[in-house]
Parts: structure tokens; C-alpha cells; sequence
């Protein structure tokens, strides 16, 4: 763990929690002082029970402030989820959700309980406590935490998609209405436009079924970039339109 320790990225403050900085999630100083102390102990003469005293103090203060930290970051995960807003109806997603946020319920208890163990801990226990949380953090926590980040972008995506939607269909009235269709330019660029809008549907719903089904093999952010990538695509369609219809309609 201690090789591992890098800053938690952190908001100032924390739902319910005590603020925490990132300045206080910063353990370099600590962590070189217990590799410093490593060396000394090893040193002829060395006065290994201070040494050891001094360790366990670091080590039992590091494990409390990565567990804060840890904390906080869940706990700022968990804020961002639930400002989410899957759709009523859609009762799948909505579970989806659920048991994400859950599972990060379930992540702050575990570091709840670390925590409340630390001050009892002897030297190789503060160890093996560390040895543990990393192993849980990366094999656990961390992918699901990738998959709620990815969860929450996708849901934020999905206005996009909507404006993309109504804006096609706006503009191919506009057409319709102006009798446009036999515009070669415009009916070029509406079918492209169009085909953009399918693409990031397509894209939308198998992204959705990652999510719902945890089982289904499929990779979520690449499917989250196609769909701004079709978004991109079709929004760019749409602005290339509206300067080829304005010039169709003043030269009616």
C-alpha cells in the first residue's frame, strides 16, 4: 500500500463528512519517513524499539488518513451517482443504480470498520491491514468505482442525444414545409445527419444494456466515446444544414 499511495483526487467538501483537503491526502512525507526508518533500523546500534515505536505511530496515523480519505472519495462518488436521473419508466436502469450506489454504501462501511481497528493494531498488523486494503481497493472497489464514473457520463450523455433528436426532426420538417427535399445538397447532408442520430442511438442502447446487465460483456467507455463521437458528427451535420437551407430559402 505504501508504494502505492498516490494524492485522492477530493472535493473541498464531502456529503456529511469532515472536509477533507488534498493537501491532507498527501502521504509522500510520511511514507518516506517509514522507508527512512526501515534503513535506520538496520543500522548497527540502532535503537530498534523507538524505531519501532515511531513506525507503528506513522503507519497506525497513514492507515487513518488513507481511510478518511478513501472515504471522502467514495462518498463524493456516491453524490455525483445520485444526482443521476435514470428515466421512471426505465425500472432496469434505475436498479442498475441502485445497486451502484449500494455497493459504495457498502465500500464506506468497510473503511469504517478499517478505521476503527487501526488504534489496536501492532506493528505487522498495520501491515497486514495495508497489504488488505490495497488488495480490496484494486481488485473491488476501484472497478466498480471505474464503472459508476463511466455510468454517470453516460446518464449526462443522454440530453445530448435528446437535443440531437428533436433538432432532426425539427429541421426535416423545416424542410418538408419549405419543400427543400429535392435539394441534393440538403438531402445529402439530412441523410448523413440522420444516419449520425442512428448511430448514436445504436450506440445508447447497447451501452445501456452494459449497465444493467453486469454479466454482458461490453466496453462501456468505449461505447460512451462512440456516442459523443456520433453527437459530434451530427451536430456538426446540423450546423452545415442550417447555412445550405438559409441559402436555398433566399434564393427561392
Amino acid at each position: 500500500l505504501l508504494a502505492s499511495l498516490a494524492l485522492f483526487s477530493l472535493p473541498s467538501t464531502v456529503y456529511g463528512k469532515v472536509p477533507v483537503s488534498k493537501e491532507t491526502c498527501n502521504f509522500n512525507e510520511r511514507v518516506s519517513r517509514i522507508a527512512a526508518l526501515s534503513a535506520e533500523a538496520e543500522d548497527e546500534g540502532a535503537d530498534v524499539l523507538k524505531i519501532a515505536a515511531e513506525e507503528l505511530s506513522l503507519r497506525r496515523g497513514l492507515l487513518v488518513g488513507v481511510g478518511e480519505c478513501a472515504t471522502a472519495e467514495v462518498a463524493a462518488l456516491a453524490a455525483s451517482l445520485e444526482a443521476t436521473e435514470p428515466p421512471l419508466y426505465d425500472l432496469e436502469l434505475r436498479a442498475a443504480k441502485h445497486a451502484m450506489s449500494a455497493g459504495l454504501g457498502e465500500a464506506l462501511a468497510r473503511y469504517d470498520t478499517y478505521i476503527a481497528e487501526i488504534p489496536e493494531l501492532d506493528l505487522e498488523e498495520t501491515k497486514g491491514l495495508a497489504r488488505e486494503l490495497s488488495a480490496w481497493r484494486a481488485s473491488d472497489y476501484l472497478p466498480n468505482a471505474v464503472r459508476i464514473n463511466d455510468f454517470i457520463l453516460w446518464t449526462q450523455n443522454q440530453k445530448l442525444l435528446q437535443v440531437a433528436e428533436t433538432r432532426l426532426g425539427q429541421i426535416t420538417r423545416v424542410v418538408y414545409v419549405l419543400n427543400l427535399s429535392s435539394d441534393k445538397d440538403i438531402s445529402r447532408l439530412m441523410q448523413r445527419a440522420a444516419s449520425d442520430v442512428r448511430g448514436a442511438q445504436i450506440g445508447n442502447r447497447r451501452a445501456r444494456q452494459v449497465f444493467v446487465e453486469p454479466n454482458l460483456s461490453g466496453d462501456a467507455p468505449y461505447l460512451a466515446k462512440a456516442l459523443l463521437e456520433s453527437l459530434a458528427s451530427a451536430y456538426q451535420k446540423f450546423f452545415e444544414l442550417n447555412a445550405v437551407i438559409t441559402k436555398a430559402v433566399a434564393e427561392q
